[in-house]
């Protein structure tokens, strides 16, 4: 806090200021010289007022007015994330921490009580969440305190993190497919991941007979003629995003 009383005299005399009642807490001062009241206002927990009565002084008369300062509560920081997204083996996480504030103060987010994420993530002052979790022998949860301070207060949040062990996916598509000669053939081959993530195509072994395959599993091509029925044998491989 730093604010300067001024009065003006009508004849232009020079004025001395001098500070009369008031409930100041120690850390603000008056200087009557400068005429300046300073300082740092005190932690509170509900709004306060001051008040501070300043005589300018003429020399011969003087006139007081009373001016008050308000000091106001500057809370904690409210927690708007109740929970956390949950993290998949090799693959990568970024997730946004956010507690609000009443006033403009930055807000800084860590991890408290001795808590700390999972190895191969890290959290920016700013709260946001990014890195990569290793590979993963099963499901593990892991409790986390996190704190959001507004530079005055903190306040405190517990949330558990799953991460989540990838068992690969699941062919769904039958793995014997027909078509007929001289056509158009098209299908899209499927298989199922239980996290959800995404799933590309690749074929490990040449497809021939006309046939691409996409990422996105569709196969297709014009079958080429033949003198008999004729069966080909080709690997796909589907890969998930961990």
């Amino acid at each position: 806090l730093s604010a300067q009383v001024a009065a003006t005299s009508p004849n232009d005399l020079p004025l001395t200021y001098i500070l009369g009642s008031n409930n100041l807490p120690t850390s603000i001062t008056f200087d009557a010289n400068t005429h300046i009241v300073s300082g740092t206002l005190p932690y509170v927990t509900a709004n306060t007022t001051y008040s501070l009565s300043v005589q300018a002084y003429d020399g011969s008369i003087g006139v007081s007015r009373t001016f008050t300062i308000l000091n106001k509560y500057n809370p904690a920081p409210t927690w708007i994330s109740n929970s956390i997204a949950n993290a998949v083996e090799n693959v990568g996480y970024s997730y946004q921490m956010v507690a609000t504030n009443t006033y403009s103060d930055t807000v800084i987010y860590t991890l408290s009580n001795g808590t700390a994420l999972p190895t191969g993530l890290s959290m920016s002052q700013g709260g946001l969440i990014t890195g990569k979790i290793a590979n993963a022998v099963s499901d593990y949860t892991v409790p986390m305190v996190f704190a959001a301070n507004n530079g005055f207060f903190s306040n405190y949040t517990s949330l558990t993190m799953t991460v989540n062990h990838d068992n690969g996916p699941v062919w769904v598509s039958n793995a014997s497919l027909s078509g007929r000669e001289q056509t158009l053939f098209s299908t899209v081959l499927v298989a199922n991941n239980s996290l959800g993530l995404s799933i590309t195509y690749s074929n490990s072994t040449a497809i021939g007979n006309n046939l691409t395959l996409l990422s996105n599993g569709l196969l297709y091509g014009v079958v080429p003629a033949v003198t008999s029925n004729t069966s080909t044998s080709f690997d796909v491989v589907a890969t998930d995003a961990a």
